[in-house]
């Protein structure tokens, strides 16, 4: 064999060697993945308004605009777990779970997505505020915080186009220290959330239609 490739060759057992002491001999911890789960609100029965929907997704604040989760531990300072991710952006959450809801909800003619094509009688629009875990000392926390914009697609006017504007906050305590107690508190909130969304959506459209 000649002298380079020897070196060659036993330089690569050394790497692996090195490796091997590095870890322990142990694979890489695994990344676990995360999305909302809640059943969809049971809302008060009523017949569906003659009107049609379309959730368009939501934006996200640039802190939570990805799918790492986040959390505050103190003032000032945010931070992010390294082995617990949700499996999608925020954003493709919430749209997509208040698009379902308002689905199982029947108070609604028809509910569309943006990639449907179809016309709409209104367009559903939001952002994604908040979406933060809270690690005090004593508790933890999830946070969630929506802003919606409800808008009438076939009005002329543009300054009555917007038939409901509102911001939605709600703070649900974690039954321990865990990612996964975050994921469920979240998913708490998301629910309770969509409630109140769907309800001022209702009332708020039955008062345009024509």
């Amino acid at each position: 064999m000649k002298p380079n490739r020897t070196l060659c060759l036993l330089s690569l057992i050394a790497i692996f060697i090195v490796s091997g002491c590095t870890t322990g001999g142990r694979p890489a911890d695994k990344i676990s993945f995360y999305i909302l789960e809640y059943p969809a609100p049971k809302l008060s029965p009523g017949e569906p308004i003659a009107a049609s929907v379309m959730v368009k997704r939501f934006s996200v604040a640039p802190l939570y605009n990805t799918t790492r989760m986040i959390f505050s531990d103190g003032r000032f300072k945010r931070n992010e777990y390294v082995f617990h991710r949700w499996r999608v952006n925020p954003g493709d959450m919430a749209s997509g779970f208040l698009r379902r809801d308002m689905m199982e909800s029947g108070l609604f003619r028809a509910i569309m997505s943006s990639e449907s094509g179809a016309a709409a009688d209104f367009i559903l629009e939001g952002s994604v505020d908040e979406f933060l875990e809270i690690d005090e000392q004593e508790t933890w926390k999830a946070s969630l915080g929506l802003t919606i914009t409800l808008s009438e697609a076939n009005e002329k006017d543009v300054t009555k186009r917007i038939a409901l504007q509102k911001s939605y906050k709600i703070i649900h305590g974690l039954a321990d220290k865990k990612a996964q107690a975050f994921v469920a508190a979240m998913s708490e909130a998301m629910g309770r959330i969509s409630a109140e969304i769907i309800t001022d959506i209702r009332d708020a459209a039955t008062k345009r239609i024509k």
